[in-house]
């Protein structure tokens, strides 16, 4: 996998800290300080459904796992879009959110 933007991971999967809430929390996807940052495909896959409107709002169809992302602003890739892990897909807002899931 390729680190989906160049922003400060906040905190990853698991039980920690959360900063945004100030507090402990199980988190079960990965929350970059992205500011705007370019995001990237995290691996080589098929963008498989793009949904402003929907809590996850960029799925990436990689073989048996699916990347799910959150926090954009914009998106450069199309549903159908064949992406390379490390690709530029779109622009984050402040925060990113990134789940694997199987």
């Amino acid at each position: 996998f390729t680190v989906p933007c160049g922003g400060n991971l906040a905190y990853s999967y698991g039980l920690g800290y959360d900063p945004i809430h100030d507090d402990y929390r199980f988190h079960d996807a990965l929350c970059y300080q992205a500011d705007g940052a370019e995001i990237l495909a995290a691996a080589d896959g098929v963008v498989q459904n793009i949904d402003f409107n929907s809590e996850w709002q960029l799925t990436l169809h990689c073989g048996p796992y699916q990347i799910r992302y959150k926090g954009l602003q914009t998106c450069t890739v199309g549903e159908g879009n064949a992406v390379i892990g490390g690709q530029p897909i779109g622009i984050a807002g402040e925060w990113l959110y990134v789940k694997v899931m199987q």
